[in-house]
């Protein structure tokens, strides 16, 4: 994404980000996004914030994705401060989300226009259900373990 504005890959490095298969839904959802702002509204996105392949030198790429990547599967209508996935944590015990780690971005319910589209990423995930644990009751109308 070199002239885009836009840091980074969803997944390591660039010659990956060139394949586009079920790793992306995988990233999309098995992962803690948290918004990066910045002072261009347009060039606003969301990262991992750290590899957790990283060594710990610091983030050399860290991950990224669009507003529009993280809408596919999550309800950022409703509130997009949030972090996707506050269930996450590092080994010492720290949250993947440092500045969201008590504000849950929450799923489509049943009744959203978008319902249809969170309900591809999981048949593109190969998966009959979500990975992503009910934030609401509209939530309640999937089928969990």
């Amino acid at each position: 994404m070199q002239f885009s504005g836009h840091r980074g890959t969803w997944v390591p490095n660039d010659k990956l980000a060139q394949v586009f298969d079920k790793r992306y839904y995988q990233e999309l959802v098995g992962r803690s996004w948290v918004p990066r702002t910045s002072s261009d509204p347009l060039k606003e996105d969301w990262t991992t914030g750290s590899d957790p392949d990283n060594d710990g030198n610091g983030i050399q790429n860290p991950k990224m994705m669009l507003h529009t990547d993280i809408c596919l599967f999550y309800d950022l209508d409703a509130n997009s401060n949030c972090c996707t996935r506050t269930d996450l944590f590092r080994t010492d015990g720290e949250s993947h989300c440092p500045t969201q780690k008590d504000n849950q971005c929450i799923t489509y319910g049943g009744d959203h226009p978008r319902w249809e589209a969170s309900e591809a990423v999981i048949e593109y995930l190969g998966a009959p259900r979500s990975p992503i644990p009910p934030r609401r009751g509209a939530m309640s109308e999937r089928q969990y373990p």
